[in-house]
């Protein structure tokens, strides 16, 4: 049965759901309407009631009805602007407020309040850019531009924040605002000081009747230490407005510093008399008793404060701190319990609790208690600078220096002119090695309010790290003692700086006398017996300074100190003997069985610090772990633990060692972002996507940690690989200058240096470094032979000094005797030299290297024949298969062209596969402009066959590539040259050959020259290369810059048969015949009878027979 649609009633009943379902929409959108206008009433509601909270959870609700009404956006702006209690609060009221102005341009009021919350984020180009769009429609024209002033100041544009506030003070002058800081960008960012003092002295005139001119003016005099004019203008100010609290306050302060303290006293009373419920007054009249010595009288002002003002929880904090200076513990941690039961704001709890754990020693506590402390705070406290100060201190007590320097930059970046915190950032600065950054720290504070004693203690030492930097010669002392003076002669650390600076006069005597008698005055200061310990030290009496350690640990109250141990240790490790070695390692496992676990990790870091400079990695990496085992929270020892898993090529080691850095910092942490860095440039291999990868992840990291020693040293590693050696010497150099002490940094600095010929330079660095730390051996070798280089007399023995100290006599190993005899003969001291090379042969007189070294002796003393007769021994000691080629070389050594020709013939004869041999005997035939056989020789050297070493055949196919140049065999000489680039790229040495090569032809000649120029830039050219692009530019008839870099090649290297050639032959072709003379004499000494010597003799003949150019 077919069926049909009823569409008649399929009609009926769709119509009925569209009519049920649009009745419900509006019925639902009614509802949601009236709940949403509910909501905002209610929110409007508790608005009027100031209950902040409630109207912004009201609003919030709201706005997700209806999130386009900027009518309540604004006022949902409005109210979490008044609330705002962190950070992320204010960027949030930034979206809102931004959010209104796009709709709502005309809202002044708005945009003001915008600015307001720019600045706190320290997001001031935006707040500029607000600021110039209120110009011209804000009714205080003054007000923006004091703010636009502000916002330039804080861009360090300081040129333009002067001219905005001159316009602001000159729109409106009564704005005082404007000339307080036009002061003091004048005073401290310009340096214009002069012209600060104008700028108030016009405040003044154009604002005569202004107790608040007069107030400002005379914080500005007591800023600058000008206590007089300050003074007069605090009577005025009290004339003006004697009850007006600012006033009764600065007067008060004035009187304090200059130590009139009844006068304070009876002014600050007066004040809470007049402003009972005023906090400040307390607190000062509490300041005034403690510098009087009453602390008793200042703890009940305190409490005084608090029965008028109960609610001030400054001076609840403020009671309990200085019950804790005063060693009253039980009561301030009762006191300090009470204040978390009654709610105290919990960051100040944190601050006290922190704060018994320091009197405590407990460190690490104090440290995890100060980070919260400083979390629920916030970075615009008052109390900011106080608890970055102690983090600071707990620090330096861990030896975290990155750390502690870190907490006294915030401490004083949050109260610039406070004493405590200038302090601590001048001696972390001091302690990280930035001696010059410390003084621009510390100079400043002596105008400061409140100085402590032991400020002149810490100037002092500063001025006299800043002198022990320069020569002997141009030091100046007189800086040094104006800060003694006005120390406390009688603390400690005065004491000590004054030692010090004594024995940096030589003035030993006075400096042990002045420590004797301080020692005996208190028997109990361990400080003493160990600064004249290491007093004798310093002076090389090694067993006066143990002997004394060691009475001074049979007193029973210096019984196992740390300060004691760490004295021995640095002892142990000056004297660096294998005893020495052994109770250095003793050291660390001797410990009392109640010493604690930051103690014990204290020394293990001080002592790992001491292995890493005697060049002992290994043991620096064991007491390292341990430290990280002892406190599972520090950064230092896994950042340690970190770089050496990479210097083993340990990459999971390394990875995982960065997940615990990671997990300890944080995600806002920069130095798990710099070991990201670090690792790319590790796995790099010198690839340069990677290192550009590094770079990228290296411009991520905080501005804070951007001053890290570590991030200058990898941006070094990063520009070397790439080839950057001069900008890679400017950071490796600043690494050193912020404070990093480990051996392989100033090396890698001290080989950049000495491949470009910077000697004088590398000389200024390792004797800056060798103020701070010992070397270790390798830098003692590296930087005796840097003191040679440059030939001065007084370094000389500067590089004795460094010898002896990294080759201990008598040696084990007859090489390091071969090179201390070495340093000796450049020294002038052959007579030392002699019997270390006569130890050497009797215990090495196998080794061919031993009879070279005695032949080079022999011959510079003049000794040739004795030299010919020792031979003979020579052939009983030197292995049948090795005696040709040693003989061939001794030979060469000695100057005897023919001799040694027969001998490097028999050698070859002999072992014609040894690719040594081929080596040495294509150099000498090279060196003798044998050129034909030398090629040959560097032909055989690089067949294949032969497996002789990369380095040896690419060096082989430059020389082979000269020589075939000069035989006029260019395209066979590239053909050679090519084969290094196809095996390892193209290098600077590579490419000045082929620069050369291209030379030959005289169309290209002087493009090549200037592209070989080019190159120095990168690297400085060696000897070789300096005479072959002295070859160059004689060929294109330079005569001139030729002859310079050959003199230049010669002065390095005086007895070098062919560079002397090479320098004769260009002199006697511009006939200078009496240098030429000199130098073909000093030729023929070293080669007489030579075939080249001969030839260069009939040349300069003629040219002096007839006055023509030799051919």
């Amino acid at each position: 049965m077919r069926r049909k649609l009823n569409v008649k009633l399929v009609a009926i009943v769709f119509g009925g759901l569209l009519v049920v379902g649009a009745a419900v929409h509006f019925v639902h959108g009614y509802q949601l309407a009236r709940n949403a206008h509910r909501l905002l009433e209610r929110a409007d509601d508790a608005r009027g009631e100031n209950d902040l909270d409630r109207a912004l959870t009201l609003y919030d609700q709201y706005l997700k009805f209806v999130p386009n009404d900027v009518e309540t956006v604004q006022k949902y702006a409005r109210a979490l602007d008044q609330r705002a209690r962190s950070g992320d609060e204010r960027v949030q009221v930034v979206l809102k407020m931004e959010q209104v102005l796009r709709v709502k341009p005309g809202e002044h009021d708005l945009r003001f309040r915008l600015v307001h919350n720019l600045i706190a984020l320290d997001r001031y180009p935006e707040a500029l850019s607000q600021l110039r769009k209120l110009q011209g429609v804000w009714h205080d024209k003054a007000q923006v531009l004091h703010m636009i002033g502000w916002c330039q100041d804080a861009q360090k544009e300081y040129a333009q924040a002067v001219r905005s506030f001159e316009e602001a003070k000159r729109t409106n002058p009564k704005q005082l605002a404007s000339y307080h800081l036009l002061a003091e960008v004048l005073q401290d960012r310009l340096n214009q000081p002069d012209e600060a003092a104008k700028a108030m002295d016009e405040m003044i005139q154009k604002n005569p009747a202004s107790w608040e001119a007069y107030l400002s003016r005379a914080r500005f005099h007591r800023r600058r230490g000008e206590e007089k004019p300050a003074r007069v203008d605090l009577e005025r100010a009290l004339e003006l407005s004697p009850k007006q609290p600012e006033v009764i306050l600065e007067v008060a302060d004035a009187a304090r510093f200059r130590g009139d303290w009844r006068h304070a006293v009876d002014l600050l009373t007066t004040g809470s008399k007049l402003y009972p419920g005023d906090e400040r007054f307390y607190i000062e009249l509490a300041r005034v008793k403690m510098q009087a010595g009453k602390p008793g009288e200042a703890i009940v002002h305190l409490k005084q404060g608090r029965q008028h003002a109960p609610k001030s929880a400054e001076l609840a904090v403020l009671t309990i701190d200085l019950m804790i200076e005063q060693g009253a513990l039980t009561e301030a941690a009762k006191k300090t319990a009470e204040l978390i039961q009654t709610g105290g704001q919990s960051g100040l709890t944190s601050y006290l609790q922190a704060r018994l754990s320091l009197a405590e020693k407990k460190w690490s506590e104090a440290i995890r208690l100060l980070h919260r402390a400083g979390q629920d705070l916030g970075p615009r406290s008052r109390w900011s600078a106080r608890v970055n100060v102690y983090l600071g201190l707990a620090y330096r007590q861990l030896g975290d220096r990155e750390q502690e320097l870190e907490a006294f930059q915030r401490a004083a970046a949050a109260e610039p002119g406070w004493a405590p915190a200038g302090i601590g950032l001048g001696e972390a600065l001091l302690s990280a090695g930035r001696v010059e950054d410390a003084s621009q720290t510390l100079e400043p504070l002596q105008v400061a309010r409140d100085l402590p004693n032991g400020y002149w203690s810490v100037l002092a030492r500063c001025r006299l790290n800043q002198q022990m930097r320069l020569p002997a010669a141009k030091r100046a002392w007189e800086p040094v003692e104006a800060a003694l003076q006005r120390t406390d002669a009688t603390s400690v650390a005065a004491i000590l700086v004054r030692a010090d600076y004594l024995s940096a006069r030589g003035d030993f005597k006075a400096a042990e006398a002045l420590l004797g008698k301080a020692a005996s005055t208190d028997a109990n200061e361990i400080l003493f017996p160990c600064a004249l310990a290491d007093l004798a030290a310093r002076q090389n009496q090694l067993a006066a300074a143990e002997a004394l350690l060691e009475k001074t640990a049979m007193q029973k109250q210096f019984a196992d100190r740390l300060e004691w141990r760490l004295a021995l240790a640095r002892l142990w490790s000056q004297r660096n003997g294998a005893s020495d070695r052994a109770k250095l390692t003793g050291l660390a496992r001797r410990l009392p069985a109640n010493a604690s676990a930051e103690t014990r990790a204290r020394l293990w870091r001080e002592l790992a610090d001491l292995w890493t400079a005697l060049g002992e990695p290994g043991r620096a990496e064991e007491l390292t772990a341990a430290v990280a085992s002892a406190l599972p929270l520090n950064l230092p020892s896994r950042v340690a633990l970190f770089e050496r898993a990479l210097q083993k090529d340990q990459v999971g080691i390394a990875r995982a060692r960065l997940g615990e850095i990671r997990a300890i910092e944080g995600e806002q942490g920069g130095l798990w972002r710099w070991a990201e860095a670090a690792l790319l440039v590790h796995q790099a291999r010198g690839r340069i996507s990677q290192l550009a990868q590094a770079r990228k992840q290296l411009q991520t990291l905080p501005a804070k940690s951007k001053n890290w020693p570590r991030v200058a040293l990898l941006s070094g590693a990063i520009h070397e690989l790439e080839g950057k050696y001069q900008k890679a010497i400017e950071d490796y150099t600043r690494a050193l200058e912020l404070g990093e002490t480990q051996p392989r940094v100033l090396a890698s600095v001290l080989v950049l240096l000495v491949n470009r010929r910077e000697y004088a330079r590398a000389e200024a660095e390792i004797a800056r470094y060798e103020q701070r730390l010992p070397l270790t051996r390798d830098l003692a070798r590296l930087g005796a032979e840097i003191a040679l280089k440059l030939r001065e007399k007084h370094l000389a023995k500067v590089a004795l000094a460094r010898a002896e100290r990294a080759v201990e006599v008598p040696t084990r190993d007859y090489r390091d005797a071969l090179w201390l005899a070495r340093i000796y003969q450049g020294a002038g001291e052959a007579a030392k030299a002699e019997p270390l090379l006569r130890a050497a042969l009797d215990q090495a007189g196998h080794a061919p290297d031993t009879w070279i070294a005695w032949m080079h002796f022999l011959f510079q003393a003049n000794r040739r024949d004795e030299a010919l007769k020792d031979l003979e021994r020579l052939k009983k000691e030197i292995a049948p298969g090795r005696q040709a080629l040693t003989l061939a070389r001794c030979y060469q050594t000695l100057h005897l062209p023919g001799r040694a020709d027969d001998a490097y013939q028999a050698a070859l004869k002999s072992t014609p596969d040894d690719f040594g041999a081929l080596a040495y005997a294509a150099d000498f035939y090279r060196q003798a402009d044998r050129i034909d056989t030398a090629i040959k020789l560097y032909a055989r050297l690089l067949d294949a066959k032969l497996a002789a070493p990369a380095q040896l055949t690419l060096r082989a196919r430059r020389d082979l590539a000269i020589l075939l140049g000069r035989r006029g065999e260019p395209t066979r000489a590239l053909a050679v040259l090519d084969a290094n680039r196809t095996l390892g790229g193209e290098t600077i040495a590579d490419r000045r050959i082929r620069l050369y090569l291209q030379s030959l032809a005289p169309a290209a000649r002087q493009d090549a020259i200037d592209q070989f120029q080019l190159t120095l830039r990168a690297q400085p050219a060696s000897a070789d290369e300096r005479v072959l692009l002295a070859s160059m530019l004689e060929s294109a008839r330079q005569f001139g810059p030729a002859r310079m870099l050959l003199a230049e090649v010669v002065a390095e290297h005086p007895a070098t048969p062919v560079y002397l050639t090479r320098y004769a032959s260009i002199l006697i072709r511009m006939e200078e015949t009496e240098e030429a003379e000199r130098v073909l004499a000093r030729l023929e000494a070293l080669e007489p009878g030579s075939e080249r010597a001969r030839t260069l003799r009939a040349e300069l003949k003629l040219v002096g027979l007839k006055g023509v150019r030799a051919p």
